[in-house]
């Protein structure tokens, strides 16, 4: 074969490379789904109902949130978690660990 027949046999070839669809990664981000932990969202409706002074963030969700929870500043967990010994703020701490279900546990 002639130098001049191997390039007609290459140049196709590399059209064909040039032109083949490419399964590059997509420029969609992936769906990314949050989840709220219902046993640390109350934890912190505990902790905002038995702090002196509290700083919302968001003042709405404050709002929202001593509506439907301001009746029980009150409550044994609220006071308890005013003046919290170390062996209260363990045992919420395991019972946190315990009863939570992130993802990592569900490998």
């Amino acid at each position: 074969m002639t130098k001049i027949s191997k390039k007609l046999y290459v140049y196709p070839i590399l059209l064909l490379l040039i032109f083949w669809p490419i399964n590059a990664a997509s420029n969609e981000l992936p769906e990314i789904t949050v989840r709220v932990n219902p046993n640390f969202e109350l934890l912190a409706v505990v902790y905002t109902l038995a702090a002196e002074n509290p700083f919302p963030v968001n003042q709405e969700y404050f709002d929202d949130l001593m509506e439907y929870f301001g009746d029980y500043k009150d409550h044994e967990a609220v006071e308890r978690m005013k003046h919290p010994t170390k062996a209260f703020l363990m045992e919420q701490q395991w019972r946190l660990l315990n009863t939570s279900d992130p993802p990592e546990n569900g490998i």
